[in-house]
């Protein structure tokens, strides 16, 4: 339920999302930096605008205090380039 993007789930699915999203302020900003990050990777129209529009996504992951946050952020840093790379092959 947490990986399947918002626009995938039918009435029922967003009726338990926002149930589990509603037991920890921590998951429902994580889930939606999770959403912010597929709409980036999705609907940049171009390398410039996906270039920053990632240092966007980064900065709001900056802001969350959680473990497996900051380890994303790492692994997306080393994958940067490569991250972007896609952008410019589009």
């Amino acid at each position: 339920m947490l990986n399947t993007q918002a626009e995938w789930l039918g009435e029922e699915g967003k009726k338990r999302l926002n149930t589990l999203l509603n037991y920890a302020p921590i998951l429902r900003c994580v889930w939606e930096w999770k959403e912010a990050f597929t709409t980036w990777y999705d609907c940049s129209p171009g390398f410039s605008v996906a270039k920053l529009g990632f240092e966007r996504w980064c900065e709001q992951g900056h802001r969350i205090d959680h473990d497996a946050v900051r380890s994303t952020l790492k692994t997306m840093s080393n994958w940067k380039e490569e991250i972007m790379n896609y952008h410019k092959c589009r």
